[in-house]
């Protein structure tokens, strides 16, 4: 009984040790290979005509499950400029945060959003077109843009 007993376990034991040397990597999503916004005024100042702007955090818990949709699409889609904005790293005043606040009608900025910007400007009137906050809605906007269903661009 022994002798079998060891006979099934040394197989074992010898899978078990070149398992381990297997070795896993991970990639990182690197958002600064794209174009950046490091400033709260800069958001509707980029250029004319109309592009997207991603706003993040590194902090953002639900910034993180949608990272690798950003990066993809911002990899691939090239119908308008997407600029990344991490606003935990913002470099101007906070009366720059608050006149961004006001001009896209929200009382915090919050996290993960997308802007459409046209002409520089953002139309406050049709906010649910332009303005999409939470990782969902994010998501679901980006599927829209990339499947030619979301009406602004069509």
């Amino acid at each position: 009984m022994k002798k079998f007993l060891l006979l099934f376990l040394l197989p074992l034991f010898a899978l078990s040790l070149t398992g381990c040397r297997e070795q896993t990597t991970t990639t990182t999503v690197n958002f600064e290979l794209f174009e950046q916004i490091d400033r709260y005024q800069d958001v509707f100042t980029r250029r004319e005509g109309t592009y997207l702007v991603y706003v993040y955090t590194d902090t953002c818990v639900n910034c993180q499950p949608i990272k690798q949709k950003l990066y993809d699409f911002a990899s691939t889609y090239e119908g308008h400029t997407i600029y990344f904005f991490n606003a935990a790293k913002a470099t101007d005043a906070q009366s720059q945060q608050s006149a961004y606040i006001a001009k896209i009608g929200q009382t915090q900025v919050q996290t993960p959003s997308l802007l459409v910007v046209v002409d520089n400007d953002f139309n406050l009137t049709v906010l649910s077109s332009y303005y999409f906050v939470g990782a969902s809605s994010v998501v679901n906007v980006l599927d829209d843009i990339l499947n030619g269903a979301y009406v602004p661009f069509q």
